[in-house]
């Protein structure tokens, strides 16, 4: 078929634009799946912040974050809002099996979003660690460059962004 159309271009006397053309490339296109972390319009969140000291090592059967450190009930539904546009904008991780998670001393901050029927969801969110954000069966993984989930929990809570590690 290559010969044709060569032979026709060049009897058309189009052989040096013909050879212009840009090769078209067949390539592997990755998907991206953010998963649905918390689904539909709540109305309230309340964030319970498990903040463990980083000298306590995880593998000594501490359970250094038993207690909330901190509690913030959030009713804004426009803040509200944004935390669920962010954790739904985060990514699942790639691979399924099972993946080590070194410095993970337990820190984390489990988020209860209320809905008007009464419903609610858990959202648990890693501080250390991997940094998985979990709930009900769904896995999502906030990037490196994507802390933005990081800085307006830190927001809501009304501490520094470098309340959580990695984040400037």
């Amino acid at each position: 078929m290559s010969r044709v159309l060569t032979a026709v271009c060049m009897a058309a006397g189009l052989v040096t634009a013909w050879s212009t053309f840009p090769r078209v490339q067949a390539r592997r296109i990755d998907t991206v799946v953010h998963p649905i972390i918390v689904p539909g319009f709540p109305v309230a969140v309340t964030i319970f912040s498990y903040f463990a000291p980083l000298y306590l090592n995880p593998l000594r059967n501490h359970n250094p974050a038993s207690t909330p450190s901190k509690i913030v009930v959030i009713h804004s539904r426009p803040q509200v809002r944004r935390l669920v546009v962010l954790l739904n904008s985060l990514v699942a991780p790639r691979s399924q099996r099972a993946i080590p998670c070194p410095d993970d001393n337990g820190s984390h901050d489990r988020l209860v979003f209320r809905y008007r029927d009464g419903r609610s969801r858990t959202v648990e969110v890693q501080i250390y660690g991997c940094r998985f954000v979990r709930s009900q069966g769904k896995v999502a993984l906030p990037s490196v460059s994507n802390t933005n989930v990081y800085r307006y929990l830190a927001k809501l809570l009304k501490e520094p962004a470098s309340y959580y590690p990695f984040v400037g």
